[in-house]
């Protein structure tokens, strides 16, 4: 268990560590609005937008560059590494892809007339990268590492705890949301989460990027409502458009609010989400990690990995269901004309 928190408390390692997770994801959702199809391998997978590699090395660097100063010797070899790994990414790894798609082309026309075991052994294309997918991993990993300095990695919350903290907030939003809206309507509305469970995961990442951006701000009452106004609005934006290219929808409607945009966000909801920021810093988040803190070692890491398969479980089921009702409602709209 002491090892777990020193690893926990390593800000460096844990900037690596957390640059490459961030990348995967977010280049398994890049190829899914892509491709529309949900690929497994790319959570693990090398190539694609953004580079893991490059988040991670970044993140690396920019970590020991923090705590250990540019003049440290951490710091020179983490950037030499750096160097050396971005230059492989665009250079022999990004050829050998290059003449994996092409043989792959190649032993699809089969104009040698190999063998059918030949043929099976397709050859792996995602391998390098592009110089705009490095740029991009690099400036991933170096703003979560800058994040991450910030953040209090020494505070004695378990991870379990921290995986537990994300899910009341996202439940508490669920709440909030189906109470806001059954007032408006006059109606019970209780189908506000994506999946089947209750929860509305954009208030456990906004509980989380208001810890790690607005922390400093929390001192300055005027400074953290305006700050917390802009994050949830720009969250509010990115999500919906992100849903939109994904799903073809977004889960709310402002369009019946004065001063919307698109029926996306509105200054109505932007003037409570900041007012909400308020409360969270000054009581709620208080409350909630002493809630949280309640919950006994083993029964919260029980919680946590309950949740956590639960919820993916969830997400992807729901994602599946929406898209193969897009698909067949296409279907049947092209079969009409």
């Amino acid at each position: 268990m002491d090892t777990w928190k020193a690893m926990l408390g390593n800000q460096v390692l844990v900037s690596a560590v957390v640059g490459w997770t961030v990348a995967q994801v977010l280049k398994t959702l890049i190829d899914f609005a892509l491709n529309k199809s949900f690929n497994a391998e790319r959570l693990v997978g090398s190539g694609g937008m953004p580079s893991s590699h490059s988040a991670t090395v970044c993140g690396l660097t920019t970590a020991a560059g923090l705590k250990y100063g540019a003049g440290s010797f951490e710091f020179a070899i983490s950037f030499i590494l750096s160097m050396v790994v971005m230059y492989d990414a665009v250079g022999v790894r990004q050829e050998t892809g290059k003449q994996a798609r092409l043989l792959n082309s190649i032993l699809l026309e089969n104009p040698l007339k190999l063998s059918g075991e030949v043929l099976q052994q397709k050859l792996k294309e995602y391998v390098g990268h592009t110089p705009i997918q490095v740029f991009a991993g690099a400036v991933l990993g170096i703003i979560l590492a800058l994040v991450i300095n910030n953040f209090p990695l020494e505070e004695p919350m378990s991870i379990f705890n921290y995986v537990n903290w994300f899910f009341m907030y996202s439940f508490l939003g669920y709440l909030l949301e189906c109470i806001v809206l059954t007032i408006e309507y006059k109606k019970p509305v209780v189908d506000r989460g994506f999946g089947h469970g209750p929860f509305c995961i954009i208030y456990g990442f906004g509980a989380v990027g208001a810890c790690l951006l607005l922390s400093p701000l929390s001192d300055h009452p005027v400074e953290l409502y305006t700050a917390s106004m802009t994050m949830a609005t720009t969250m509010e934006l990115i999500t919906a458009n992100v849903m939109i290219r994904l799903f073809g929808s977004f889960w709310w409607d402002y369009s019946h609010k004065p001063f919307n945009y698109r029926g996306i966000i509105c200054l109505e909801s932007s003037l409570a989400w900041g007012l909400l920021g308020l409360f969270f810093f000054y009581y709620l988040d208080g409350w909630v990690r002493t809630a949280v803190g309640y919950i006994p070692g083993r029964i919260s890491a029980v919680m946590a990995v309950a949740l956590t398969l639960f919820y993916l479980c969830d997400f992807f089921g729901a994602s599946v269901c929406v898209l193969v009702c897009r698909k067949a409602e296409k279907m049947k709209n092209a079969k009409r004309q």
